[in-house]
């Protein structure tokens, strides 16, 4: 009890000492306040008091007597916080308003880049309020990586909260502000009025765009013919697809392909054709955007504008077309919401109709919205038919000329309107690098972790392909049965890329050996399968097709030459200006080991006897190390380079020593292709229609190899012919232009 009575003492005590606390300091506060209500300057600051409280009463009663727009009312408080701050200071708006908006600028300003004098591309912003998103915008356009000059005009549409007034305090960027509401279609259309770019991009203020995303759109122009509008990936705030390109259905509704997909996933990644794409980030030529006479208005304020361009623009001969490597995120409803049944959303419903009537004939052509698999259907909507093609791996143009073959191929098949669709069947990977190229292409590459297997591939999608090819024979035996199960529409095609049994033999007969001999009798009869049971064999080489026209087990069998397909760049530089001589090849190649081997144990040394300081340059991927071993003074192995255009336009002449190998060689046909003359073996030019003498000097023996050498090397009038000779011919025979008839051949 003791110890109890204790606490209590000691409770009361100190409840006792606050109140005096508390009571002491209030009698010091009410003595301050007294010193305060009894000073002079409270007296003289009394009118002023008075005044700010009569004129917020006033107002408050004017406000409600005259009906001013709230857009002036806006303005009239922007400039009043702006001039008389201390008016205003304890105001919750005031804090609320001006505080915010003044350190998000400043934020903003801090990352202002230099405006473009001659800016490239002139992005356009529309804006109704929602300052703090167009700020955001802005700051995520400078913060980004991008190398394009732009110029930033942003479109205030009469804002009623004021706004407008703050845009003059973001740094480097041009301002229109609407004297009335024009709606999305005549902001931007008035933005559009003040540009100074070649393009025109329309952005969204409720977005954030991302790395490089303005380089993407404007490099689509200059890689791609013909294209007049191009659109960005648009990726909600949750890393889901907004939209990877939009569809117009038959009946004028429109639908966000890839909505809520993976942004990742290998069908929202390739460039293709499009309906339309959001004008939440698209970008089109001036001149073509003028000519046009921008968006129609018939759509104001909002809505459908978008998908009348598109049309507008195929209508116009152009192309309409999605590009995945431009990400931007888009907070979609920011400025206009979600609700469709009210404010502006509501347009969307009422301008649909305005659409289908302006539209009713185009309409006819589009997929109505419920076919079955309209997806795949919708995502094909402009191309004559579907090709499936299945390799080993992907195509490594940088590597080896046969890569750089089948990368022309696709381009033609594409640039003819058919949809191409790989498969990298060994391995399924995505190589960095090498699958970006063909996708930017327009090329659908499927790779793991989405797709594993070409058998379920098929499966899925096997009813949609009008032709499937096959390369090499190994790839066909695999899959040829499941192509001919699942792909009942499908002419089914066979790419040798060479005849492996031929390349076998010859290399059986160079090296005496018997088990080569066994594996090319056993290669021959796989080989002669496929052709009898495919509805075509392609075969690169005259001298090939020759050959199997006199088997009698394939005088049934379809069989069509098809040349390489190489750019013809042509000669850049002439005759005095060159050195060296150089060999390409990818060295994974048995034929092309042999080659280097051979050559600089045979004939290098008489080089350097008969004309010393020629340098034998060794280019390619993956060289042996018996090849590395190579390496001398005069004998460079390089190795690995990302282009061979420097080294096509300074050496000298080129050589190809094979001595086995089959199908049509892409060493001879990319140099001369750039104008690079050539001495090669029989075998380097068989079946290629290129001429001894005429287009190349040809040799097959090592001495005689060395003189042809010397005597192109040192004769300017023989080089400059076989130079001319050889461009001549690649354009002839081997552009893409040249063999177009034969690619719808084979596929058709």
């Amino acid at each position: 009890m003791n110890k109890e009575t204790k606490d209590l003492e000691d409770k009361l005590t100190a409840i006792e000492r606050d109140y005096y606390t508390e009571r002491n300091a209030r009698r010091l506060s009410e003595e301050k306040l007294e010193l305060l209500y009894s000073s002079t300057s409270w007296r003289i600051t009394k009118p002023i008091r008075l005044f700010k409280l009569t004129a917020i009463l006033v107002v408050d009663k004017l406000r409600t007597a005259i009906p001013i727009g709230k857009q002036k009312i806006g303005t009239a408080k922007i400039s009043a916080f702006e001039n008389y701050p201390f008016l205003f200071f304890y105001l919750a708006s005031f804090k609320r308003f001006k505080n915010p908006y003044m350190s998000h600028i400043a934020e903003v300003n801090l990352h202002s880049r230099e405006e473009s004098q001659k800016p490239k591309v002139s992005i356009v912003i529309p804006t109704y309020g929602k300052l703090d998103l167009t700020l955001t915008c802005i700051k995520s356009i400078w913060t980004h990586r991008c190398t394009s000059q732009y110029e930033i005009i942003v479109v205030d549409d009469a804002a009623p909260d004021g706004s407008s007034q703050f845009l003059s305090m973001i740094d480097r960027i041009a301002t229109v502000i609407n004297p009335t509401n024009l709606g999305f279609s005549g902001s931007c259309n008035a933005g559009a009025a003040e540009s100074k770019g070649e393009f025109i991009l329309f952005l969204n203020n409720d977005t954030e765009v991302h790395d490089d995303w303005l380089d993407a759109l404007v490099e689509t122009f200059s890689s791609h013919k013909n294209i007049g509008l191009a659109g960005s990936k648009l990726i909600y705030p949750s890393n889901q697809i907004q939209e990877a390109g939009g569809i117009i259905w038959s009946d004028g509704n429109g639908y966000n392909y890839g909505n809520m997909g993976d942004p990742e996933r290998p069908e929202y990644n390739y460039l293709k054709d499009v309906d339309y794409c959001s004008a939440a980030s698209v970008i089109v030529k001036k001149e073509l955007f003028q000519k046009i006479g921008g968006f129609d208005l018939r759509y104001s304020p909002a809505y459908y504008e978008d998908v009348d361009l598109a049309f507008q623009i195929r209508e116009h001969g152009y192309r309409v077309v999605y590009q995945p490597l431009s990400k931007i995120t888009h907070f979609e409803g920011g400025t206009a919401g979600n609700d469709t049944s009210q404010g502006i959303k509501a347009y969307q419903l009422i301008n649909r109709e305005k659409f289908q009537t302006k539209w009713q004939e185009k309409l006819k052509e589009q997929y109505p919205p419920d076919p079955p698999n309209y997806l795949t259907c919708a995502r094909q909507r402009f191309n004559k038919k579907s090709i499936l093609v299945l390799d080993t791996c992907s195509p490594t143009p940088d590597q080896d000329a046969g890569s750089l073959v089948v990368l022309q191929t696709f381009a033609a098949y594409l640039e003819l309107g058919y949809s191409v669709t790989f498969i990298p069947a060994d391995n399924f990977l995505y190589m960095e690098g090498y699958t970006k190229q063909l996708q930017q292409l327009g090329v659908h590459c499927i790779y793991a972790p989405y797709q594993t297997s070409v058998q379920q591939h098929l499966a899925d999608c096997g009813g949609f392909y009008d032709a499937v090819i096959m390369y090499r024979p190994e790839i066909a035996e695999l899959f040829l049965a499941n192509v001919r199960l699942s792909c009942p529409n499908a002419k089914v095609i066979f790419n040798t890329v060479d005849l492996h049994y031929l390349r076998l033999q010859r290399q059986a007969e160079i090296e005496d050996s018997q088990a080569l001999r066994k594996e090319s009798e056993e290669m021959k009869r796989r080989e002669m399968y496929l052709m009898k049971n495919c509805d075509l064999t392609v075969i690169l080489s005259q001298t090939e097709i020759a050959l199997l026209k006199e088997e009698e087990s394939l005088k049934d069998s379809a069989l069509i030459f098809l040349p390489l397909i190489v750019d013809v760049p042509g000669r850049t530089s002439n005759f005095k200006s060159r050195e060296n001589i150089l060999f390409v090849g990818g060295y994974n190649h048995p034929p092309n080991v042999d080659a280097v081997l051979y050559f600089a144990r045979e004939v290098m040394p008489i080089l350097r006897k008969k004309k010393a300081g020629l340098i034998f340059q060794v280019l390619g991927s993956n060289p042996p190390q018996e090849i590395q071993n190579l390496a001398s003074e005069d004998v460079q192995i390089v190795g690995f380079v990302p282009t061979l255009d420097d080294y096509f336009n300074k050496a000298r002449l080129s050589v190809v020593p094979l001595r086995f190998g089959a199908g049509m060689k892409g060493k001879v046909v990319s140099s001369l292709a750039y104008g690079l003359p050539v001495v090669s073996s029989t075998i380097g030019i068989e079946g290629s229609g290129i001429l001894a003498d005429e287009h190349v000097l040809v040799a097959d023996d090592p001495a005689l190899f060395a003189s042809k050498i010397i005597q192109l090397y040192e004769d300017q009038i023989l080089w400059e012919r076989l130079s001319n000779s050889g461009v001549d011919f690649a354009n002839k025979n081997f552009s893409k232009e040249s063999v177009l008839e034969k690619l719808v051949a084979i596929v058709e």
